[in-house]
């Protein structure tokens, strides 16, 4: 893509992406994107935050789709019934994503850093990349991938359809595969993931 096309996007050309298609293995078997966190659903009150800073949400869901339908926003289903991770996810968004980026976070993110579209629109502006994601840096330099939030071009679809139909799963893999920009940020909770029951009740706790 030249750089000349991508230079001039804006957080109007992105679309945000809620996953939440997975199984919630390590929940029990929980719909982690149902779960009460700020006194609505999880995937609910993450869409309303992306709406601030993109031009539209979708949701990635493969169960209890009336449920997340009822939400308002558009539902986007796994090709199959494979649960094939977040890259399926990902894929049937690119092909219907109305806009050029495609921004995606995951659905068990109890925050949301209000400028996430800005900082990874920066990142993928000045690499010239089609593709960047979080890498948190602490206090201590230690740094922390986070392939869970990401942006990336539709143009992508066709290359991640060949990755996941050679049998690839892995987000990491791919996205290096696409020389994708790394995006360094301070560590913060905004990038931290409940993904256990013990972790969403500490969370409540506070």
């Amino acid at each position: 893509m030249p750089a000349r096309q991508l230079s001039s996007l804006t957080r109007n050309d992105i679309t945000g992406l809620i996953l939440a298609g997975g199984r919630g293995s390590r929940m029990g078997g929980l719909d982690k994107g149902l779960m009460q966190l700020h006194a609505l659903p999880q995937a609910q009150w993450l869409a309303q935050q992306l709406q601030r800073q993109t031009a539209g949400v979708m949701i990635s869901a493969n169960r209890h789709i009336p449920t997340y339908q009822s939400f308002g926003f558009p539902v986007v289903q796994d090709a199959d019934d494979a649960f094939a991770g977040p890259l399926a996810g990902i894929l049937a968004a690119l092909k219907c994503c109305p806009t050029p980026l495609l921004l995606i976070t995951p659905c068990d993110t109890p925050q949301v850093h209000p400028e996430l579209a800005t900082m990874l629109l920066d990142s993928l502006q000045q690499s010239d990349r089609q593709l960047s994601y979080i890498r948190a840096i602490s206090e201590t330099d230690e740094s922390r991938d986070h392939p869970g939030f990401a942006l990336l071009h539709r143009e992508l679809a066709d290359s991640l359809e060949a990755y996941l139909v050679n049998g690839q799963r892995r987000v990491l893999q791919w996205f290096r595969e696409q020389n994708a920009a790394v995006c360094c940020v301070p560590d913060h909770i905004s990038f931290h993931n409940l993904n256990t029951p013990e972790a969403v009740e500490a969370f409540r706790k506070g």
